[in-house]
């Protein structure tokens, strides 16, 4: 099965990305929140232009053609930008209805409107005490002559106050919560006695509360089959919750994005004071683990295999996880016996031969790592050159690392994969890393 987009869905991802990235800030959504409408004509008017309402519908009416996979990319988009334009409830609810259960004189005088931006739609199910129960529908639908009469209340009418036409399902025949009974039927907002409350949800969008008090229809105002709307109810439903679900995904990953980019950007500018006014000379550090660089959760990493501690080498606890032993100064003894870059790759720390029993090394403060004084005691010396390592001197040495990390993005994917797998194999090893300065930061 090949999850690849294809060309068509990159080019309608990139361009609704590039148009809310551009055109719908979060500046631009709070004054579109904060409307008498709620949503944004100018915002409604560019998406029928470039085509975003026309997705899903077939081309005999002007649209796309598109399939559920294309409206999950649309609705990802949308999450990242949180969208309050009434789309769901228009093209995701109330377009999907008469696409699939209207007439063909229902579907050629709806669909051409709606996708040029011109007719807006909206779903009236819920009542008091249904909750999620679809077939609990209590509304009337009588029969009157060559038409039908409606009687009841629905609550909660996602964009109900801004639709022209609302879809409504009553009952036409059985008990309250019978599946068999329900009827859709195709309402306009503006009929006589159609009153429509509106209100703010807590997520800002929009909702209303529709009271029907004696509305005459006419015959054509039946969508589907009379008694047999519940299947046609359940199909819409299920596929509205689709694109929730994707449009969820998109607003948890332009969160986790934000997150990582702020975190990066803090820990860069406390190891280099302004590092953060030239993070973005590397877009892409936060996607290939700059964070765990920066903190000093994986220093290391990268740059190099640590050899195993010497009880990992062989015997009866080869295949343990156990800490090395350490030595009378204190020092873990892994340190001791061979490390890949030898001691001038890592001059905060010691030699062997500083490592001297009874000799207490004192931890710097958090105050002093801040202010970028030198490490006191025999920590803080190279053992090439004896000099005293400083803040800068990590943050240098963090920052090679990053642009490491740059590098191996360029690499050929199979040569990543192939990295990676060298890496698990490093992380089984016991490694035992002792870096205060990178952890005080």
């Amino acid at each position: 099965m090949n999850f690849e987009y294809s060309d068509e869905q990159r080019l309608l991802s990139d361009t609704l990305r590039k148009f809310l990235g551009t055109g719908y800030s979060f500046d631009a959504r709070g004054k579109i929140i904060a409307s008498p409408a709620g949503f944004s004509d100018d915002v409604w008017a560019a998406l029928a232009e470039m085509g975003i309402l026309s997705v899903p519908f077939d081309a005999v009416y002007g649209g796309f053609g598109g399939t559920t996979i294309d409206m999950l990319i649309v609705f990802e988009a949308f999450g990242e930008a949180l969208v309050v334009e009434p789309y769901l409830a228009t093209v995701g609810l109330g377009g999907r209805f008469v696409a699939r259960g209207g007439s063909a004189e229902q579907r050629a005088r709806i669909l051409p409107a709606l996708i040029q931006g011109k007719h807006k739609m909206a779903f009236a199910q819920t009542e008091v005490d249904a909750r999620w129960d679809l077939r609990r529908v209590t509304t009337r639908a009588t029969k009157s002559g060559d038409g039908w009469v409606l009687e009841g209340d629905k609550r909660a009418v996602l964009h109900g106050g801004s639709a022209d036409t609302l879809v409504v399902s009553a009952r036409t025949g059985g008990a309250s919560d019978d599946a068999r009974g329900i009827s859709l039927f195709l309402v306009e907002r503006t009929a006589p006695g159609v009153a429509v409350t509106e209100y703010r949800g807590l997520d800002n969008l929009r909702l209303a509360n529709v009271r029907l008090s004696g509305v005459r229809l006419g015959r054509d105002a039946l969508l589907g089959t009379e008694g047999e709307g519940f299947g046609l109810v359940e199909e819409v439903v299920d596929y509205a919750t689709a694109l929730l679900c994707a449009e969820a995904v998109g607003a948890i990953k332009y969160a986790h994005d934000a997150t990582l980019d702020y975190l990066a950007v803090r820990c860069a500018d406390r190891l280099v004071p302004g590092a953060a006014a030239s993070h973005g000379r590397h877009p892409h550090l936060v996607r290939a683990g700059a964070f765990d660089r920066v903190s000093g959760v994986r220093e290391g990493r990268h740059r190099g295999r640590r050899r195993a501690a010497p009880h990992r080498l062989g015997g009866q606890d080869q295949g343990r996880r156990r800490r090395a032993p350490r030595e009378p100064g204190g020092r873990a003894a892994a340190w001791r016996h061979g490390h890949d870059r030898g001691a001038e790759d890592q001059p905060h720390l010691p030699a062997a031969d500083d490592d001297r029993a009874g000799v207490r090394r004192r931890r710097p403060s958090s105050r002093a790592v801040r202010r970028g004084e030198p490490l006191a005691g025999p920590r803080a010396r190279s053992p090439s050159s004896g000099a005293r390592v400083t803040k800068q001197d990590v943050a240098r040495r963090v920052l090679l690392h990053l642009e490491e990390i740059e590098l191996q993005g360029l690499r050929h994917p199979a040569e990543q994969r192939a990295a990676a797998s060298e890496q698990d194999r490093t992380d089984d090893e016991l490694i035992l890393v002792d870096q205060p300065v990178l952890r005080k930061l």
